[in-house]
């Protein structure tokens, strides 16, 4: 889903904060809700170029799966390796499972799989086009 610039200014301004950290190029957002019910959003945020959403699906007791879509008009985002380069607060994925490639890889859907984690904080990404992206999760209260 492609939402205009404009439009999403107005959403983030809404619900989430975002901010940029200077410090070894990565791109740190705050991101959403007051309740996490199963595969809803908890994470949206434009960085640069790429949107990106962040959904943790509850469908297995015994990993943690998040899917991760991005969208851009500028870059091929199908060539990289988001098993490698995908870290859920600080452990690596174990599978990645791309879902959707659409218009030439620059609207990407897949599933991350981690080790079982409770309460997620954060979901960095390393190696993409617009650098380091830090995903930081907001907890339900």
């Amino acid at each position: 889903m492609f939402l205009s610039l404009t439009a999403l200014s107005i959403f983030f301004t809404a619900c989430t904060t975002k901010q940029e950290i200077n410090n070894s190029d990565a791109k740190e957002t705050d991101a959403i809700s007051d309740t996490q019910p199963a595969a809803q959003i908890i994470a949206e945020a434009q960085v640069d170029f790429i949107e990106f959403e962040v959904t943790i699906l509850d469908d297995d007791p015994n990993k943690t799966k998040i899917q991760l879509s991005m969208n851009n008009h500028q870059e091929d985002l199908s060539a990289y390796d988001y098993k490698n380069i995908s870290k859920l607060d600080g452990q690596s994925a174990e599978k990645w499972e791309e879902e959707s490639n659409g218009i030439g890889g620059h609207h990407l859907e897949g599933t991350l799989t981690f080790p079982k984690t409770e309460n997620p904080g954060t979901l960095t990404l390393t190696g993409l086009p617009v650098g380091k992206v830090v995903l930081k999760f907001n907890q339900a209260k």
